[in-house]
């Protein structure tokens, strides 16, 4: 995704700035559908299968609802403020500060999104709620009342 974000920005570029481009009519075209394929089989569904690995069985609906949520209202806010992005920054620098945009997202799952290959939902959970903290009996116990 990034480096069809990368040839979008650099074909728009020299189209805005009066380069003959017919030659090469073809590539926004071929970037846009490699896009998609990429998309289809990365950053698309895969932020789904991981919301039910990673997150803990006790919050996983209201969590999942919420990431659900702010997906949708990110995808609405591209939609809606990608003409305006054009007209303020070109067509070249608009798919250069996506193609930022999905390097920032690679970073952050290279070091921040848990390997879960080969874990059980437990072994993952465990591991992303850190160590149990047990109390001893005594520290449970309650005061019995008296009859008085």
């Amino acid at each position: 995704m990034i480096v069809t974000l990368a040839i979008l920005s650099v074909f728009f570029y020299f189209k805005e700035n009066m380069y003959d481009m017919t030659s090469v009519w073809w590539l926004p075209l071929v970037g846009f559908i490699i896009y998609v394929i990429g998309f289809s089989l990365g950053f698309g569904p895969i932020p789904w299968l991981m919301m039910g690995e990673i997150l803990p069985a006790k919050i996983r609906g209201p969590a999942a609802s919420i990431a659900t949520g702010f997906n949708w209202s990110c995808t609405f806010i591209v939609t809606k403020t990608f003409k305006d992005i054009i007209g303020l920054i070109g067509t070249s620098g608009t798919f250069l500060t996506f193609g930022v945009i999905c390097i920032l997202g690679l970073v952050f799952v290279i070091f921040v999104v848990p390997e879960t290959r080969g874990r059980s939902l437990e072994e993952i959970e465990r591991r992303l709620t850190g160590p149990v903290r047990r109390m001893s009996a005594i520290a449970n116990m309650k005061p019995v009342p008296t009859g008085c």
